[in-house]
């Protein structure tokens, strides 16, 4: 699988989980419903018995916080992070898009303030054009 299309199979992959815990939910409550639907807010509207009732799906990191989960947070940055190099990238050369590397970080660096800092993000960006050509 191309490194670029990895973000977009996350995500169908948490689409996916989400289903199956859905109709897992409703199985266990003896519930048939006539139809599941994904809007997307809330996650899904499940028809039974001629009413819709809306359910949200959240997930639940252990290591969670008053100001939430760092492990989420951090994933949640860097996938910001890896869509905004794709699609600047892809702006130069659709080849582009299929470019994928691996970013190391040492354990001392701020991970959070690399990936918002749009200098860092400039650099890499350079760096990356670069090496290509």
């Amino acid at each position: 699988m191309r490194a670029s299309k990895i973000l977009l199979k996350n995500d169908k992959q948490k689409n996916e989980k989400e289903f199956e815990i859905v109709k897992e939910f409703l199985t266990r409550l003896q519930y048939n419903p006539t139809s599941i639907t994904h809007p997307e807010c809330p996650d899904f509207d499940v028809e039974i018995a001629d009413k819709i009732i809306g359910i949200e799906i959240t997930e639940y990191y252990a290591d969670a916080s008053l100001k939430g989960s760092n492990i989420k947070r951090l994933f949640s940055e860097w996938t910001k992070f890896a869509k905004k190099i794709k699609k600047e990238l892809k702006k130069n050369d659709a080849e582009y898009e299929y470019i994928y590397g691996i970013l190391s970080f040492d354990s001392n660096v701020d991970k959070f303030r690399f990936l918002k800092d749009k200098g860092c993000f400039n650099k890499l960006l350079l760096l990356v054009e670069i090496l290509i050509e």
